[in-house]
């Protein structure tokens, strides 16, 4: 469970990762003000960083931009999976990665030390704890709902007092193109996921001559527990109670809990970075198998402007035109679709390590490559979608029906995308 910090290991990690990372990808762009205000919160009170998880390069990226910036590494909560994988392990411990059971299984002995393990790391304040709020790498690219555990351990020091604030930083990591694309399709088809493993790792590495494109880190404005818990909350019953005995959360604190891990996702998608693959990939699939090159630009560019329209944060390549910004994303791409002829065409060939004859596999196979780029857009159209849903069957414009009937197909939505629990914050919802 322990993690180390050695600094010959760290060093060591830092160097081959700018190696890899330089292979891999062409910029990784950081928002300045926010690793600024990071920065100052880490010198006030203990810090947990919160970053959206859809690949397992982002503690990885994380932890050598610490080291860029000359910040304390975070401690990270890992899955046990790598502590089985040799060396690598080993040296992950060393690089401040700490390793959990997926699952407790009802084993209160091992939580009660895993909790105060957490709780030691935070209440010494020596470095930024690491976790996941989904609890794992989403495989469609859609944000998946929040796990309290963690979340519970590191917010009960501060219950009961024993940390003045906690400043919990959302970070939002967005992908040109996700190394494990043709993992996520393959496991959403039911094939088993690989075991994590060193040979595994290297084998892999014929994906260093592949281009991976740019990756956007954006650290989003550090919330204060204390400002959050403001008045909201009974606290006198945790002064009752002797701070070494655990106490079950009440419903109040669950509520609290719940609405913050909701809060502190929805910052995170808000700042996700969205590439113009995820628009033509939006289009791609409303025409299989195949579009005109030109319509295809052209229907892009009015999903750009609704876009931006609607809020969404793209990154769109001004300094090039947009048929070349289209053929620019399609070569980074190339493994997915193709320009031949004048027509984009989505690839059905044979991709990956599973072999099949199978065209109805290899069309859901594509398809799901596609969808998993698509659903980072979803976000910013379901809301508007579903206002326009609610005022199609109400034929209403009274802002309570209307709202009324958005609330009943935001509830029945609730486990597919991340709104805000309840409904008495409607700007919220």
């Amino acid at each position: 469970m322990g993690h180390g910090m050695n600094m010959g290991a760290v060093r060591f990690f830092a160097f081959a990762l700018s190696k890899i990372f330089k292979c891999l990808f062409k910029s990784v762009y950081i928002n300045e003000d926010g690793m600024q205000k990071l920065q100052q919160a880490i010198r006030e009170h203990p810090v947990v960083l919160l970053p959206s998880h859809r690949s397992y390069m982002d503690f990885l990226l994380l932890s050598y931009v610490f080291f860029s910036y000359d910040l304390a590494l975070p401690v990270i909560a890992a899955g046990i999976d790598f502590l089985g994988m040799k060396i690598v392990g080993e040296l992950l411990r060393k690089s401040g990665a700490f390793f959990m059971r997926r699952t407790f299984g009802g084993n209160k002995l091992y939580w009660a030390v895993f909790a105060e393990y957490v709780k030691c790391i935070l209440k010494n304040g020596h470095a930024p704890v690491e976790f996941y709020v989904e609890g794992t790498r989403s495989r469609t690219a859609k944000t998946l709902s929040p796990k309290f555990g963690l979340l519970n351990i590191v917010m009960d020091p501060f219950l009961k007092r024993e940390i003045f604030d906690i400043y919990l930083v959302p970070i939002s990591i967005s992908y040109e193109r996700v190394l494990e694309e043709f993992l996520y399709a393959y496991e959403l088809l039911g094939v088993p996921k690989p075991k994590e493993s060193t040979s595994g790792l290297l084998k892999a590495r014929k994906i260093l001559n592949e281009d991976f494109g740019n990756i956007h880190v954006h650290f989003g404005q550090p919330v204060s527990l204390r400002t959050l818990e403001a008045g909201r909350m009974n606290k006198y019953p945790f002064n009752l109670v002797p701070r070494h005995i655990p106490q079950k959360p009440s419903e109040e604190i669950q509520k609290f809990v719940t609405d913050v891990a909701y809060q502190i996702e929805l910052l995170q998608i808000e700042n996700m970075v969205l590439n113009p693959w995820v628009l033509i990939c939006t289009i791609l699939l409303q025409n299989l198998p195949a579009i005109d090159f030109e319509l295809l630009v052209e229907k892009t560019l009015w999903l750009k402007n609704l876009t931006q329209l609607f809020g969404g944060f793209l990154d769109w390549p001004d300094n090039l035109c947009a048929s070349k910004a289209v053929k620019s994303a399609l070569a980074l791409h190339s493994n997915i679709a193709s320009l031949v002829n004048g027509q984009v065409i989505v690839n059905n060939k044979e991709m990956g390590f599973v072999t099949t004859e199978d065209p109805v596999f290899r069309h859901a196979f594509s398809s799901l490559l596609c969808g998993s780029y698509r659903n980072q857009l979803l976000n910013v159209f379901v809301r508007p979608a579903l206002v326009a849903i609610a005022l199609q069957i109400t034929h209403s414009s009274r802002k309570e029906e209307v709202y009324n009937q958005f609330s009943f197909w935001r509830d029945v939505f609730s486990e597919e995308f991340i709104f805000f629990p309840g409904i008495s914050l409607k700007v919220n919802c």
